[in-house]
């Protein structure tokens, strides 16, 4: 039932996993949950945000486009955004 649930980027992630990767209920949780938890959470300010040190450049970048979508700086200059990110 859980994939019935999933919609747009959530459901493309799933279809792109790779088939081996999940075996049962609680493979299923533990890879949702890594890829999907900071959804969940209040959202950060983009300037002080940081790439965690478990955390790979594609999560940070989801993480951070994530923010952006959600703060009231959503309008900056690509070149603003792309300062900030980097730093």
């Amino acid at each position: 039932m859980f994939p019935l649930t999933l919609k747009g980027e959530a459901l493309l992630w799933l279809i792109r996993l790779d088939g081996n990767c999940i075996q049962t209920w609680q493979d299923m949780k533990n890879v949702f949950l890594k890829k999907y938890k900071y959804y969940c959470k209040d959202s950060e300010d983009i300037f002080i945000m940081t790439q965690g040190e478990d955390e790979d450049l594609e999560e940070y970048v989801d993480k951070f486009q994530y923010n952006l979508q959600k703060s009231m700086y959503k309008e900056l200059a690509k070149d603003v955004l792309k300062t900030i990110l980097l730093k």
